[in-house]
């Protein structure tokens, strides 16, 4: 814990605000919006301009986990530490997954027996993309960083546009490249950062700043004319993944790196539950009651504080997961010790 409390709040804040830009995107995503086949395209921008975020937010992650891959650690122990973080991570997720719906069971909601079944299997049935890419990224990143440790600057320069071209054919529609690919080029953009950090960060901050904006402003023209075009409303953001998204968290890591480091215990605590935020707000079971039921934004729907509603309760919903996974992380670290021996509680 002591480690983990004197790590580099810049990267720390940073996974708050990859997580927050994920949940921010839920919330629009799995809002209880109405009306929204008749929606004209400025307000299906206004409801989706900030659903965006959500692959941006995923990919900040898969970078970060690539810029602190160690390229000089040897295969057999570098294959064990990923294996030991790849089944954290899955115990975890199953157990969530689990003890959410069982909760929600025991408190008389009632759940159907497709979502039972995608409580007991999420990554068999496809649930939690984010967390299985990244489990998978966690698998496969020894072989990755065998690779990374042998390419020349030039092959690793040639190995990131190869990654990058794919996600076009996303764009497209492609269902031959899957998101796995999209980590992967997060991983190993994330490794190319660290490996040739002056030259990213020698660019000028706003060059980056910039290029977000135009981006961000493609994505919102993308949105406006696919829903003129007759695109159906949950479809109207399709071309503000992947490629854009890519782009934009790129930037938001660059310009983290440009930040003086820092280090903050409560930004760093806080960061530990940003998993567990995910976890809780995309259970099978709970997203549906939480964004139409707890959250229910059509009540702001047509409000000019639609935004600031927004905003505001997904950081109250980050804090509030992250301060209970902390609880629950006390509690089992205290369950753990009294049956090692230890009876003192610290």
């Amino acid at each position: 814990m002591k480690r983990i409390l004197n790590r580099d709040s810049r990267i720390e804040l940073l996974r708050i605000l990859g997580m927050l830009m994920i949940i921010q995107s839920h919330f629009y995503i799995f809002g209880n919006w109405s009306g929204t086949q008749t929606l004209n395209p400025k307000n299906t921008v206004k409801i989706l301009a900030l659903d965006g975020l959500g692959p941006a937010g995923a990919i900040i992650f898969f970078i970060i986990t690539g810029y602190f891959a160690n390229l000089s650690l040897d295969f057999q122990s570098d294959l064990k530490k990923a294996k030991r973080k790849a089944f954290n991570t899955w115990k975890k997720t199953f157990t969530y997954s689990v003890v959410i719906t069982i909760i929600l069971i025991a408190i008389g909601v009632n759940v159907k027996l497709k979502e039972l079944i995608i409580a007991f299997l999420p990554f068999t049935l496809g649930e939690y993309w984010f967390i299985t890419s990244y489990m998978l990224l966690i698998i496969f990143s020894p072989f990755i960083n065998i690779l990374l440790s042998n390419l020349s600057n030039k092959q690793l320069k040639i190995l990131n546009i190869l990654l990058f071209l794919p996600q076009v054919l996303m764009l497209a529609n492609n269902s031959s490249v899957s998101r796995f690919l999209l980590a992967i080029s997060g991983y190993i953009i994330g490794a190319t950062i660290r490996i040739k950090k002056s030259e990213f960060i020698n660019i000028k901050a706003h060059n980056y700043i910039i290029l977000m904006l135009l981006i961000y402003a493609f994505e919102l023209c993308s949105v406006y004319f696919s829903r003129l075009l007759g695109t159906r409303f949950e479809h109207s953001a399709h071309f503000t993944q992947y490629v854009p998204a890519y782009i934009i968290a790129i930037c938001i890591f660059v310009l983290f790196l440009k930040f003086p480091t820092f280090h903050s215990k409560i930004i760093n605590l806080l960061a530990l539950g940003s998993f567990a935020a995910y976890l809780i707000t995309e259970q099978i079971v709970f997203r549906k009651i939480l964004w139409t039921q707890i959250v229910n934004a059509s009540g702001v729907q047509n409000s000019p504080y639609l935004y600031l509603f927004s905003l505001s309760t997904v950081v109250v919903i980050y804090v509030i997961c992250s301060l209970f996974d902390l609880f629950i992380s006390y509690l089992c670290l205290l369950f753990c010790s009294y049956f090692k021996g230890d009876r003192t509680v610290h």
